[in-house]
């Protein structure tokens, strides 16, 4: 592809060598993101659209080892025979290292910083058991049972304060299949289990989360969530209705509750117009990009932006935010010499991050400054800031299920109220913690089990953590919660967000709810959601740092998505959209060759899995690649005399989706949802070679 006009003219142009390898893509303002090669066609430099370089180095057999960004930070990189990364630093910093180890079966068994250690083992068949996540103060074990078919039916987590045996909180989640392989329940320790119903092709419609508490989901013709009911009691106690035009996207939903909220798109599909439940009408407005900000300066330190809604950004020269101004406050952030935000501090808050080797954000700490006594009330002291050494006040820590955060402790500290008999006295110290339930494979979540907080006592004993109780996410198509409830049905947190996720009216608050858009945690002391490999701000709608994958992310390196309430980017790097389904819903490319099945009676190609066009142009997919790759592994296996098997379908369409450009995680992932699709038609094997017989 030379170039690509979009509906509104603009252009975005492809630049090749001679060899028709990408050396460039020129954007749509004309800015040229460069990619310079060498003999092998390695990538040895590539500079961004505001002309800041990135250095890449290698060994004679090909493997990386080393790089450079803009700032001059040196990355030195360790690799083993086989080309995997076994350690990492940066030069000049003796805290920045990172080492990897593996099993003979190439597995990662170890990940570790001078922060976290992370060790997993695995099972005899090579499925992951085990994985401990070691801080200094928190230990955190997560561990995996499966049944004989290969299918995850147990894990157990355990996050404890390492301090105190009795500061601890632990969760077993049990899961049961139908002969289809749908998770059809999910039980939390000894709790009756949550039962789920799905309709012929797979969808969920039904969710039975306790005898007084149930969800019930009903879909359009075009295979997108219409109604989301929640009954009391077997009467109905609520209802959201959503509303989409011809090209998808969602124009109106309709909650009995929350009101009415309606949605304008230009002709790319971006949301230009929101009318809130009031009947306020808000509009944005982008440039030729997608962004919703201009640079006002660029110079040798970096970049100054201004968002249309008037908040300032400072960016360095690699990219990332070190300034935030807004007419409320201002925000100055920190970066480690890995590019992960090391913490923000503002008038009233100086927070830090911790981080594992896997870049999974594992610790926060809240730092309290020195402080005075105040017509009877402690207050920051900013005149004599020598007064004692700062201490680390609130601490969080994380525990992790892959990329999915599953679990989270804290320690915070309860103030005395303060009088000069009490100024001496020590602060209480209150422990909580929660887990959170996700539907499986997913990272939208189902529910929250929460222990209920505990102070030190003034003996200095700690008693046990408190008894827990559960609660259950409503969530948008895009799988935003909207509202928590008991299992009485009770509502216990509800809240109404901008089209962006930044929260725009808090109804019922009863607690803590951080998850917004999949994958992201919000952050009170920023603002931010902190969302796997990168941190978005929602009140502006952009990640405050460059895509880590560079243009594999998408042309705009801080953009979330065209349209976040049809998309997701849950680990912070490639957003997704649900352009993948039933071929009668998107079309485009069937993942296993429907010619395949042709003669086989329970197939119906309309129902079998697709990916649809707007997800083969987002993802960079080329089609007739695919297709091409499909005849020839189909020629093949024609001529090989082997067996016509579904093993033998699903390596084509695996190696069809690598040779149009995905990555093989993308291939492996397409493919698993295709066999899914395939086993809830009944269909265990294939009647023909696809143009051979």
């Amino acid at each position: 592809m030379q170039s690509r006009t979009d509906p509104d003219g603009s252009l975005t142009e492809y630049l090749y060598d001679t060899e028709e390898q990408l050396i460039g893509v020129k954007n749509q303002r004309g800015k040229t993101w460069q990619l310079k090669r060498n003999a092998e066609g390695r990538l040895i430099e590539e500079v961004d659209y505001w002309g800041q370089s990135r250095g890449y180095q290698y060994n004679a057999v090909g493997h990386l080892t080393g790089s450079h960004d803009p700032l001059g930070q040196i990355l030195a990189v360790t690799c083993d025979k086989l080309g995997r990364i076994t350690e990492k630093s940066i030069a000049g910093d003796e805290q920045a290292w990172e080492r990897y180890e593996y099993n003979v079966q190439g597995q990662l068994i170890g990940a570790v910083n001078p922060a976290v250690t992370v060790t997993r083992r695995y099972n005899q068949d090579g499925q992951l058991a085990q994985e401990i996540q070691q801080q200094p103060q928190v230990s955190a074990t997560v561990e995996y049972g499966y049944n004989a078919a290969g299918q995850q039916v147990e894990q157990r987590h355990l996050l404890q304060y390492a301090d105190e045996d009795d500061i601890q909180v632990q969760q077993r989640i049990r899961y049961g299949y139908d002969v289809l392989g749908q998770c059809i329940s999910q039980q939390i320790d000894d709790h009756r289990p949550m039962a789920f119903s799905y309709d012929k092709i797979g969808r969920l419609t039904e969710q039975r989360l306790t005898p007084s508490l149930s969800h019930h989901l009903s879909y359009s013709a075009a295979g997108q969530l219409a109604g989301y009911q929640t009954r009391r009691k077997g009467m109905v106690w609520s209802e959201t209705d959503y509303f989409y035009d011809q090209h998808g996207n969602l124009t109106q939903r309709e909650d009995s509750r929350q009101g009415s909220e309606r949605y304008h798109y230009d002709v790319l599909g971006q949301i230009v117009g929101y009318q809130d439940p009031l009947g306020t009408l808000h509009r944005y407005r982008y440039d030729a990009c997608g962004d919703r900000f201009s640079t006002v300066a660029d110079n040798a330190e970096g970049r100054h932006t201004q968002h249309d809604n008037g908040t300032a950004y400072q960016l360095d020269k690699a990219g990332q935010l070190v300034s935030r101004t807004d007419r409320f406050s201002q925000l100055a952030l920190r970066w480690n010499t890995f590019g992960r935000l090391a913490g923000i501090k503002n008038e009233h808050h100086d927070h830090a991050y911790t981080y594992d080797a896997l870049g999974r954000r594992v610790g926060k700490r809240h730092l309290q400054r020195p402080t005075k006594l105040l017509d009877g009330l402690r207050v920051i002291d900013k005149e004599t800031p020598s007064r004692g050494e700062p201490v680390w006040q609130d601490e969080t820590w994380f525990m992790w299920d892959g990329d999915v955060m599953v679990g989270e402790l804290q320690r915070e500290v309860a103030p005395r109220v303060v009088t000069p008999e009490t100024w001496d006295k020590p602060d209480g110290i209150v422990y909580s913690g929660q887990f959170y339930v996700y539907q499986p494979d997913s990272f939208e979540p189902r529910a929250m089990q929460r222990y209920q907080q505990v102070a030190e006592a003034e003996d200095g004993e700690i008693a046990p953590l408190g008894e827990e109780q559960i609660y259950f996410y409503q969530n948008d198509p895009n799988g935003m919660p909207i509202r928590l409830q008991d299992g009485e049905g009770e509502v216990v947190w509800e809240a109404q967000f901008t089209p962006f996720g930044q929260l725009s009216v808090t109804g019922t608050s009863q607690l803590r709810q951080p998850l917004r858009m999949q994958g992201q945690y919000y952050d009170t002391e920023s603002g931010l959601h902190y969302n796997r490999y990168r941190y978005y701000d929602p009140a502006c709608g952009v990640f405050i740092s460059q895509d880590p994958i560079g243009l594999k992310g998408g042309l705009n390196p801080y953009q979330f998505a065209v349209n976040t309430l049809g998309w997701v980017d849950p680990l912070g790097l490639a957003k997704k959209t649900n352009e993948a389904g039933a071929y009668s819903e998107v079309g485009g490319h069937h993942v296993h060759a429907q010619a395949g099945f042709k003669n086989e009676p329970n197939y119906d190609k309309g129902t079998a899995f697709a990916i649809g066009q707007d997800y083969m142009k987002e993802k960079g997919l080329d089609h007739q690649s695919m297709t091409n790759s499909q005849r020839q592994g189909f020629k093949e296996l024609n001529e090989s005399g082997r067996p016509n098997t579904l093993a033998e379908h699903d390596k084509i369409a695996k190696d069809a989706l690598i040779a149009g450009g995905a990555t093989e995680e993308e291939a492996n992932d397409l493919v698993k949802k295709s066999k899914d699709n395939l086993k809830c038609q009944n269909v265990s094997k294939p009647s023909n070679i696809p143009w051979y017989s």
